[in-house]
């Protein structure tokens, strides 16, 4: 049970390098075939000229069947697209999912999760761009009656946000990058970094991702044979008992739901939730929720706004899973006024 967020982080971030490789790859294919269908539109245009100046018609059928190609492999194209947008949306999904799991355990891998907020930015962006280069080109066009002085006069708005695009998308792959190169780092894996540095660079983030599927899947392998996050701590005594308590004589509580306190225990352990006495409220929201063995945690809780009193002692009973065992333990946390 103790690792179970942590597998579950880890595979995430394995599921979201695979899904980015298949996105990248089918964008690759989106691109060729993009290309091909625009040279054989093109080469069915100049067929068409050539065809009305002709007082022959023998190149007619020939353009109608370039053209049918065209638009046939056009409209795989859109589909190979839409399917990549998908799938890549899904890998971002894990990624974030992953990156977050795992800043539990270590806040240098929250830099991460980070990096795919902005990537969900740059994705709306992206959205954003072909709406605006046709609500501009349409709103100059009705202004000054012509449709090339329209689009020409939404072109410095269109340069701006394709190079907001291109700074989130950069920054994104650089923090990720990082975040995938500490996870390496953590966990001692020179492919997972090597991946982490080229996800970095952006022009090698295909091979980057590729790394990082295959480190990540050693990773996993590690953790699932006994591996600890915790390196070089001493091992527990076979029948040692597991002990998990408050180590400060209380914490804090607000008003705005923050609830502060300090937690220890001999076993790494996993926060699952936490409820206020007398107030019957809840929550599963810590950070970190991973507790890391043998030294003091500071842990935040995060509830809804809550009717604190300052001065009082409240009294919160939080659950948590303990090598494997469900354990309840008391936490003291006077009231305070923000």
């Amino acid at each position: 049970m103790s690792y179970n967020v942590e597998l579950v982080g880890l595979e995430k971030l394995k599921k979201g390098s695979l899904y980015y490789i298949f996105s990248t790859f089918l964008e690759a294919i989106f691109a060729a075939l993009f290309v091909v269908a625009i040279s054989i539109g093109f080469g069915a245009s100049i067929l068409t000229v050539y065809n009305s100046t002709s007082v022959y018609n023998s190149t007619s059928v020939l353009t109608n069947s370039s053209s049918s190609a065209a638009l046939s492999i056009f409209g795989i194209a859109i589909i190979l697209f839409i399917v990549a947008l998908i799938i890549g949306i899904l890998g971002i999904i894990n990624l974030r999912s992953g990156f977050s799991l795992l800043s539990g355990v270590s806040q240098s891998v929250s830099v991460g999760k980070t990096g795919t907020t902005l990537w969900i930015i740059a994705l709306l962006f992206s959205f954003l761009l072909p709406v605006l280069v046709i609500g501009l080109g349409i709103a100059a066009s009705l202004s000054s009656g012509s449709v090339l002085v329209g689009i020409s006069s939404s072109l410095g708005a269109i340069y701006l946000l394709d190079f907001i695009i291109t700074l989130f998308t950069v920054t994104a792959n650089i923090l990720i990058g990082i975040g995938f190169y500490n996870v390496g780092n953590l966990y001692g894996s020179t492919t997972t970094k090597v991946g982490g540095i080229l996800i970095a660079t952006s022009i090698l983030a295909f091979i980057g991702f590729i790394l990082t599927y295959i480190g990540m899947g050693e990773i996993i392998r590690k953790v699932r044979s006994g591996v600890s996050l915790m390196q070089g701590l001493s091992p527990q005594p076979v029948n040692a008992p597991i002990v998990i308590y408050q180590s400060q004589p209380s914490g804090t509580i607000s008003p705005n739901g923050v609830l502060t306190f300090q937690v220890y225990s001999n076993v790494l352990a996993q926060l699952l939730s936490a409820t206020i006495e007398g107030l019957n409220v809840s929550t599963s929201s810590f950070n970190p929720q991973i507790i890391q063995p043998n030294q003091p945690v500071n842990v935040v809780a995060y509830f809804n706004p809550l009717p604190i009193t300052q001065g009082v002692m409240y009294r919160v009973i939080v659950t948590a899973s303990a090598g494997g065992t469900i354990i309840r333990f008391t936490v003291n946390a006077v009231g305070t006024q923000s």
